[in-house]
């Protein structure tokens, strides 16, 4: 209930902030896609292929460069891709 009687209770301070920090649909997607080659800085980068194009894309530390044309794991969120690693067998 809101503490003003014209304010409806949607636009009080507590239901606009549950609003905007409610989780948005899912948080962060695993996509696969094609190692390419490495970029000009591979300490902090890594070029993937994703649905034909290559992106240079900020790679978790200690991540390995994938193979050229090798499968490649990225974090996708709402504003962000990240580079985790390459696939394994083990």
């Amino acid at each position: 209930m809101s503490a003003r009687p014209d304010l409806p209770a949607t636009r009080t301070l507590a239901a606009v902030l549950r609003q905007q920090l409610a989780p948005q649909g899912d948080p962060v997607t695993l996509l696969i896609g094609i190692g390419a080659a490495p970029p000009a800085s591979p300490n902090a980068y890594a070029n993937v292929t994703i649905g034909g194009q290559t992106l240079t894309i900020p790679k978790l530390r200690d991540a390995r460069q994938p193979a050229v044309g090798g499968p490649a794991y990225v974090l996708a969120g709402h504003d962000f891709l990240l580079y985790i690693g390459p696939v394994t067998n083990t």
